[in-house]
């Protein structure tokens, strides 16, 4: 048996009575069934083994996470645990046969220490799911049930809901995308009233209706429910009215329903009844001038909100400044998602006047709207308190080279910046020149999207002297640049500076064969990377060969895109051949 970078077994240690068991990760690959992966969730040394009966001896009584991934066979699964003590269970599907649910059951039987289990199929027949459910009946100790499934029976939906009846200790219930339906709601709220303990709820894309929402009233009126995830449910107003009875929720979601104006107006009433609310997620719904303006006025009445995501409403107006007034108190606000909410640069204006008030502003989504130059000017101000900030995404807006320039101003106000997005904004060269210095001295970036920016072969150069210098940089994307041959020499600097870059993409550019040839150079002394995108870059024969004969030489690389770039048929076959699993050529 195959045994990669062993390391000796560690002894627990004991320090005033705590206990750190040591922690085993064991892969389960297709020639060798009696290696399986196995985590102990403690702070402990990783190693790479395979299970031998001694060393299930070993696990005895240590408590185990289990992960079976879809390419591995759960046959095996209950001889390997032996009697270790199963915390966690995650399973991944395609499709859970009869014979796959005999063997979940056997591996639930007489678990009680069970305390997480996590179901994510695509389909799961009658016959399976009668055994299935039937098992996890048993699991008294459960706190934690996640169960996503496509393809089920409506009688397959109805086991999963009753299973839930005896889980007296469900803390936490995820059935996202079941589809149980206003029916299905109502099974629910009679199997969970045994369930005293439970605060976290996600019900999303059920279509659950607002019958079902006031089925489900009762059963959270009486717990202290804190999550609670209705987005896709075709909710109106009358189910927003049931929510007042959540006085306890810290965390909602509600988008993508069709509240309308009235729906809005009900919403931002219940809103006030929740004075712990602290992340609220309102997106993707269509509620008229008044009902957004009522909404976001009582939405500023919540003064513990943390993160707020408002993307694709329509702010205008009176729902600017009722935002803008909100701001204000958000003392603690970490997250604000604009995306494509209309704003123009008064907007933004009055919103970042008052925004430079949350200092530990984190994640700011600004996606999609009418900001040019003039709208960056105040985010540039208002930056000079966002000390904290990690991401910021401007993308598809109107900033062009000017706006570069104050831009730059944001880098040096948010020494932070982990993450920046700046994609389908004309910067061309002169815009990526301005951002040379602020680039360099980004010493926390991580993500870098430029796609689309219009920079060509010029930015590209400028990129190449400033890039070296972020040594966190991981993420870098230049698609769809104009970037041609003659830009080779700097495409090779990029890719051999940045020493942790795990992705570069550079699909639809035209950078043939010279380009292609100074990404092998720098290729074979890369170490980091994972994932390189040239896709439509009319590499040909030549540029695909030098790419992919650069691959014996490098240890990191597991996938490269190389399609849509003229390769003839015999060169893909052989390629494909030599190269199975990390070569996508079409």
């Amino acid at each position: 048996m195959r045994v990669e970078n062993p390391t000796p077994m560690p002894r627990a240690t004991h320090n005033t009575g705590t206990r750190t068991p040591p922690v085993l990760v064991c892969m389960l690959e297709k020639m060798e069934p009696d290696v399986l992966k196995m985590v102990i969730p403690r702070k402990c040394v990783l190693m790479l083994l395979a299970v031998s009966r001694s060393l299930r001896d070993g696990l005895r009584g240590l408590p185990v996470h289990v992960h079976a991934r879809p390419d591995e066979p759960l046959r095996p699964m209950p001889v390997l645990l032996g009697s270790c003590v199963v915390a966690q269970l995650v399973v991944r599907r395609r499709e859970l046969k009869y014979a796959d649910a005999l063997v979940l059951a056997d591996i639930l039987a007489n678990r009680s220490k069970l305390n997480y289990l996590e179901l994510r199929l695509h389909e799961l027949k009658q016959s399976a799911a009668e055994v299935l459910w039937l098992a996890v009946k048993d699991c008294c100790g459960l706190e934690s049930l996640t169960f996503q499934c496509d393809r089920i029976t409506c009688a397959g939906k109805i086991l999963a809901l009753t299973a839930c009846t005896d889980l007296e200790n469900l803390t936490r219930l995820n059935l996202h995308g079941l589809n149980i339906g206003t029916e299905g709601a109502r099974t629910l709220a009679a199997c969970l009233k045994k369930c005293g303990m439970l605060r976290h709820l996600d019900l999303g894309s059920n279509y659950v209706k607002d019958e079902g929402v006031k089925a489900l009233a009762s059963l959270w009126a009486s717990r202290s429910l804190e999550h609670l995830d209705l987005r896709d449910n075709s909710l109106t107003e009358q189910g927003m009215k049931v929510l007042a009875a959540c006085t306890l929720l810290t965390d909602l979601d509600i988008s993508s329903n069709d509240l309308g104006e009235a729906g809005a107006v009900e919403l931002g009433n219940s809103l006030h009844r929740m004075p712990c609310l602290a992340h609220l997620k309102v997106g993707y719904i269509h509620m008229g001038k008044r009902g957004i303006n009522e909404l976001v006025t009582r939405i500023g009445n919540c003064d513990a909100l943390q993160s707020l995501d408002l993307q694709c409403t329509s702010l205008r107006g009176e729902g600017v400044q009722s935002l803008a007034w909100g701001v204000l108190r958000w003392k603690a606000l970490t997250l604000l998602n604009l995306q494509y909410t209309q704003l123009d640069n008064a907007a933004v204006g009055v919103i970042a006047e008052n925004l430079g008030a949350c200092t530990g502003l984190l994640h700011l989504d600004l996606t999609g709207n009418f900001i040019s130059c003039d709208g960056v000017v105040p985010i540039n101000r208002a930056a000079v308190h966002w000390t904290r900030l990690q991401q910021l995404h401007l993308n598809y807006n109107k900033i062009q080279g000017l706006g570069a320039e104050h831009l730059a101003g944001v880098f040096a106000h948010c020494r932070e910046l982990a993450a920046v997005n700046l994609q389908a904004n004309h910067l061309k060269a002169h815009g990526i020149r301005a951002l040379e210095a602020a680039l360099a001295a980004a010493q926390s970036l991580r993500v870098l999207d430029l796609r689309s920016t219009r920079m060509q072969n010029p930015g590209v150069d400028v990129l190449a002297r400033c890039l070296p210098g972020c040594w966190a940089l991981q993420h870098l994307d230049m698609s769809y640049n104009g970037i041609t041959a003659e830009a080779a020499p700097s495409l090779g600097t990029i890719l051999s500076g940045c020493t942790a870059l795990q992705q570069l993409h550079l699909q639809n550019n035209k950078v043939r064969v010279p380009g292609a040839s100074a990404l092998a150079g720098a290729l074979v002394g890369s170490t980091k990377l994972l994932h390189l995108n040239l896709e439509h870059n009319y590499l040909g024969d030549e540029g695909a060969c030098a790419l992919l004969d650069a691959l014996a030489f490098n240890t990191s690389l597991r996938t490269m895109n190389l399609a849509r770039n003229g390769v003839c048929d015999h060169v893909t076959r052989n390629l494909a051949e030599l190269h199975k699993g990390c070569v996508h050529i079409t």
